[in-house]
């Protein structure tokens, strides 16, 4: 993109340079070494290069530092020069982003307006679209909500999602029509749009049974969730599973109740139990996890106050985390449990895309190669109560880190019932 035309510049060269903004619009990095990019000028958050949002104009001297001035030796953002360079917000949006642990990965480019992260032209078009709209008129082009084949109550509601105006408990909490804000199906989180009919345990169900779903579907925010070619393609798609369903008549066959609790390893292992959420209130997202042996019996355990950033990419913060306190305790056999159905997948197959996850995943890998026998098993969310404690324990610390050689207050009685397996939960 910094590359300058010549009289010997190709006619393709050219063609892609005019089209430069448009590019730089969609292109993400996912920082590696921080060699290739440059931390001024190329924009690895937000949607503009950090020199036009710096507290002070930048020095020529400076502005073609490298993304890896701004990493430690250790491995860790450099927060003291960051805060002085630019505002908090900014700063916080760095700090929540992913550098590698271990192993040395370079610096990549993705397309971030892709769901999986390789450049089409669908997308690029859609992209052309939405910068047409923003810069010839105020709002959202609404064509596309009236053409709906559906009836137009639902096309009402679908323009009241995009407006953000759904009556959820959130907004009429905001009004003080209801006395709380907290959703009153899975009572964990603010009901917000996006907590309603997406995030919220029950809705994760159903959207959770399409066999398309995409990768990324969960960790997209309320703007790139609701546009058509994202939330209705996906709704499409679980309609048409629905169909198929109905047609084979495996509905009209019994459901097997299923009994969940936490149970403990096999000696010689440990088990991980880690979790990762999102305050939907305040964007905020921590982790936690503990580690515990065949008895049941707490080992450590840790809490992660991560910041701003999604419940998905939280679980993958948490899971780099315990795997990291688990080697360093010296455990060599060690099975990994959580009730992520996003993360369990990718880590069992060991594929971790080109995006800002993939940083997170290729340090699981490598982490979980590093033990000598280390098994990975999902868990529903009812096994996973005391990793689930952990992470909320995390929203009430400082940023980082914080480990904990004993049980946390509040904890014993989870701690106590998965122990002696009194913690039964029937499913259906």
């Amino acid at each position: 993109m910094h590359c300058p035309t010549s009289p010997t510049t190709s006619a393709t060269w050219k063609s892609i340079l005019k089209c430069k903004n448009i590019l730089q619009l969609g292109l993400g990095w996912r920082v590696g070494d921080g060699q290739q990019i440059k931390f001024w000028q190329d924009i690895c958050v937000g949607d503009k290069p950090l020199y036009e949002v710096a507290l002070s104009p930048v020095l020529p001297t400076s502005i073609d530092l490298s993304v890896s001035y701004a990493i430690t030796p250790s491995g860790d953002w450099n927060t003291s020069w960051l805060g002085h360079l630019l505002p908090d917000h900014v700063g916080a949006q760095i700090l929540v982003t992913p550098i590698p642990a271990f192993g040395q990965q370079s610096d990549k480019v993705f397309w971030s307006r892709s769901l999986d992260g390789s450049f089409s032209v669908k997308s690029a078009f859609h992209l052309l679209q939405q910068q047409h709209v923003s810069s010839t008129q105020q709002g959202e082009n609404w064509w596309w909500i009236w053409k709906l084949k559906c009836t137009e109550r639902i096309k009402m509601f679908v323009w009241l999602l995009r407006k953000n105006r759904v009556l959820t408990n959130s907004v009429r909490f905001a009004r003080h029509f209801a006395a709380s804000p907290i959703c009153s199906r899975c009572e964990q989180s603010p009901e917000t749009s996006l907590h309603l009919l997406r995030d919220c345990y029950h809705s994760r169900l159903i959207w959770e049974s399409s066999t398309t779903l995409l990768a990324d579907f969960f960790m997209l925010n309320f703007e790139e969730w609701t546009p058509p070619h994202v939330l209705f393609q996906q709704a499409s798609s679980l309609a048409r599973d629905t169909n198929l369903v109905l047609a084979t008549n495996i509905l009209s066959s019994p459901r097997v109740p299923r009994w969940v609790r936490w149970f403990p390893p096999d000696f010689p292992f440990f088990k991980l139990n880690t979790d990762g959420a999102m305050n939907h209130s305040t964007g905020q997202a921590s982790a936690g996890g503990l580690i515990r042996d065949h008895g049941g019996r707490w080992i450590h355990g840790f809490a992660v106050n991560i910041g701003p950033q999604s419940s998905s990419m939280a679980e993958l913060w948490g899971c780099r985390a315990g795997l990291r306190l688990a080697l360093e305790l010296g455990l060599t056999h060690l099975v990994l449990e959580m009730d992520s159905l996003m993360a369990v997948p990718m880590i069992l197959a060991r594929k971790a895309g080109g995006g800002p996850a993939s940083v997170l995943l290729l340090d699981i890998f490598h982490l979980a190669s590093s033990f000598e026998v280390c098994t990975v098993q999902h868990t529903l969310r009812e096994g996973n109560s005391a990793a689930d404690f952990m992470a909320s324990v995390g929203h009430s610390l400082n940023q980082g880190i914080t480990f904990f050689q004993t049980p946390p207050p509040g904890i014993q009685s989870i701690l106590r019932g998965d122990s002696i397996g009194s913690l039964i939960f029937l499913r259906i």
